[in-house]
């Protein structure tokens, strides 16, 4: 796929985003990552789009017409997405039939996150790398803005060979604190600094979006089926984060084998989920033959659950 026909795709995607969230749709980014208020802003008068909880009993009594609480929102969030644009992440596409490479898969990616958040006034912000930072787009918001990051992750040219992770990690600002989402976006070719990644997890809450061709090097699985994983909350943790645990069955594991080259694949694919579920940080397989939307969306509903 060219950059025209991506970003076509990204604003047809931004059209769905609005309509789900404009329907009040469950299990978008605004829903998932943002708390009730904190602070009474004001009341209003009562619709039926309101939460009835927050119906201001007092005021009611005293107008005899319903009116609801307006509660100031308890935070602005900054959602860093750390994009591998490696050479490795050029790989898969096709003309006939039409299928997006990685590095074009992780630019949708990239544009329904900045997307979602920008209907929540968070700001996204977006660190590039290969073996090196190869650009750092400072916090902001708006959709050109968004559109600005998805040009680069598809324009970009790698400078370096191979895939530094760690030094895209050591990149996130200081300032990046509490409050703060990291998604990280790559194919994961690579051994996978978990050290580094429980650091930042411990800061802002964190995610893997890991890319995949769907030429069968690596095994995908769909996050939402009930026979390959379970989530579960952390107990009280008030972050909400959830864990993933493997239901692998014999059966799963010999179709997988049957269908990719090299057994070693799979083991590592599963070794990568396995350390995802010891530290608490959600691991999501996205292929580029995916439903994107859907693929985030479920996502989002089992992270707010």
């Amino acid at each position: 796929m060219n950059k025209k026909e991506i970003l076509s795709e990204i604003k047809k995607i931004e059209i769905v985003i609005r309509k789900r969230l404009s329907g009040n749709s469950a299990g978008f980014y605004v829903s998932a990552y943002r708390g009730n208020g904190i602070e009474l802003e004001g009341i209003k008068e009562y619709s039926d789009e309101d939460d009835f909880r927050l119906i201001d009993w007092n005021a009611f009594a005293r107008t005899g017409r319903p009116y609801t609480l307006v509660m100031q929102e308890e935070r602005e969030l900054e959602l860093y997405l750390i994009v591998d644009v490696s050479e490795s992440m050029g790989s898969g596409g096709s003309l006939y039939p039409v299928r997006k490479t990685k590095l074009e898969t992780a630019a949708v990616a990239a544009a329904i996150l900045g997307l979602s958040a920008a209907s929540s006034r968070d700001k996204t912000a977006a660190i590039l790398f290969s073996g090196k930072v190869e650009e750092t787009v400072m916090p902001a918001s708006g959709r050109g803005h968004i559109f600005s990051i998805a040009e680069k992750i598809i324009d970009s040219m790698p400078m370096s060979e191979g895939s530094d992770l760690e030094a895209a990690c050591r990149a996130l600002p200081k300032s990046f604190r509490k409050k703060g989402i990291c998604i990280i976006i790559s194919d994961m070719e690579y051994d996978i600094p978990w050290q580094t990644l429980l650091q930042i997890s411990s800061r802002a809450e964190t995610a893997i979006f890991r890319i995949i061709d769907d030429s069968g090097k690596v095994p995908s699985a769909k996050i939402e089926d009930p026979n390959l994983f379970s989530y579960e909350s952390e107990g009280d943790d008030p972050c909400g984060y959830f864990y993933l645990k493997r239901k692998i069955t014999d059966h799963i594991v010999s179709e997988r084998v049957s269908s990719v080259k090299s057994p070693s694949v799979i083991e590592n694919s599963d070794k990568d989920f396995s350390d995802a579920a010891k530290f608490s940080i959600p691991l999501v397989d996205i292929s580029t033959n995916d439903n994107i939307v859907e693929k985030i969306n479920t996502f989002f509903k089992l992270r707010k659950r």
